[in-house]
């Protein structure tokens, strides 16, 4: 195993923590906090996680966390495979609307119309043809969806207002090091 490079910006370790951090919480407190609808679970938070997520990672990172709770609660037996439409619609739309507007309201309200809409339609055929429940309807997912994601947007819009944002990052590209005549010196490497 190598050792970070003395000039790798300490943001991408930072985010990657914060990503992990995340998905662990997503992962566990799902499997204690939720709600059974039928052949679903209801987890507010991931709804909380996904608006989080969307603030401080963007679409794609918002999307990422979510595949990958999803993932780790499938595999462990917490939940079904109605979780991946159930949280991945709702973190794509709050990452777009909370880039577009700057606001946590519009994380909440992404969430809220992708999960319970978006991803309450998509559940239908995953419900029908991948886990067999023929008496599963179009709109069946849309209600019990939208509860639980407004319950979790609501939430992490609180969560957003409470623990500190993160700081600037810029759009992913390098954080300009200590300039000359700075204070700070570069890390020194050991051997």
């Amino acid at each position: 195993m190598t050792a970070p490079q003395p000039g790798a910006p300490p943001h991408r370790t930072r985010r990657l923590v914060r990503a992990a951090m995340l998905i662990a919480l997503g992962t566990v407190l799902a499997g204690m906090i939720r709600v059974p609808v039928g052949v679903a679970t209801a987890t507010p938070v991931q709804h909380a996680v996904n608006v989080l997520a969307a603030a401080w990672f963007g679409p794609a990172g918002a999307v990422t966390v979510a595949l990958l709770i999803s993932l780790l609660r499938n595999l462990l037996g917490l939940g079904t495979l109605l979780a991946f439409p159930g949280s991945l619609f709702g973190a794509a739309l709050a990452g777009l609307a909370y880039r577009a507007a700057r606001r946590p309201a519009a994380a909440m309200a992404g969430e809220v119309v992708g999960t319970g809409l978006l991803g309450g339609l998509a559940a239908f055929p995953v419900a029908r043809w991948l886990l067999g429940q023929a008496e599963a309807a179009w709109f069946f997912y849309v209600v019990p969806f939208t509860v639980s994601s407004l319950l979790g947007a609501l939430v992490g819009g609180l969560l957003l207002r409470w623990l500190p944002a993160p700081a600037p990052e810029g759009d992913g590209g390098p954080v300009p090091g200590p300039g000359p005549g700075s204070s700070q010196s570069p890390p020194s490497s050991r051997r």
